[in-house]
């Protein structure tokens, strides 16, 4: 990166802040809660044996290729909230929405452990997983929409960063570092291109039904 473009990173960073941190603020307390069993695509994911898991809400089948999955409905409660929305960037930003990405991560976040015994693999596989389908999930929703894969990048990076720590200290806040490489991430997308810009593991993604989500109020 040379000096120019760091300098303009640093401005974006201290002024982008300032935005997202409003916005992040306004989420907090979000809850939402699936009301309808809901199908994902069938995903391109080679790293899962051949096999089943059934859990309280996620459901996967994997061929050694491919995956199926579904979710289960669930409830968010104050006791027990399932998705409390993007975590590490507002809930809509610059007009894409993550909460439908969200309501496939947080839950599968909850059973990865779980999910990554039944397969016999890393956690750290299955959180790629989870990440990549959050990545999917939010650019079929927002398809069409300008941007979109330059600002589901700058999310990524922030999944990526902030995941694990998020995972292990039971949802906590976003970590300071995570903050800025995310910020840093979008503003070299935005001067150099989405030549780096994530895509989609669902094989067609014009199989890409939206979920049944409910914000809870309160």
């Amino acid at each position: 990166m040379s000096p120019e473009t760091a300098k303009i990173v640093e401005m974006l960073a201290k002024r982008g802040w300032k935005y997202v941190k409003a916005a992040l603020e306004k989420d907090a307390q979000n809850r939402y809660s699936l009301k309808e069993e809901w199908t994902l695509p069938l995903i391109d994911f080679d790293k899962f044996p051949a096999g089943e898991y059934h859990g309280p809400i996620w459901n996967i089948c994997a061929d050694g290729t491919r995956v199926l999955a579904w979710l289960n409905p669930y409830e968010s409660t104050r006791e027990r909230n399932h998705c409390d929305g993007a975590t590490g960037i507002p809930d809509s930003l610059l007009g894409i929405d993550f909460r439908q990405g969200a309501a496939m991560h947080d839950p599968g976040y909850d059973e990865m452990e779980d999910i990554a015994k039944a397969f016999g693999v890393p956690v750290k596989v299955v959180r790629k997983f989870l990440d990549d389908g959050f990545v999917s999930v939010v650019l079929a929703e927002n398809a069409g929409k300008f941007g979109v894969r330059t600002i589901t990048t700058v999310a990524y990076w922030v999944v990526r960063a902030v995941g694990g720590i998020y995972h292990e200290s039971g949802r906590g806040a976003l970590k300071g570092a995570a903050r800025t490489t995310a910020i840093a991430v979008g503003a070299v997308l935005i001067l150099g291109g989405c030549a780096g810009c994530v895509d989609t593991s669902f094989i067609d993604p014009d199989d890409y039904v939206s979920p049944v989500i409910e914000k809870v109020p309160g």
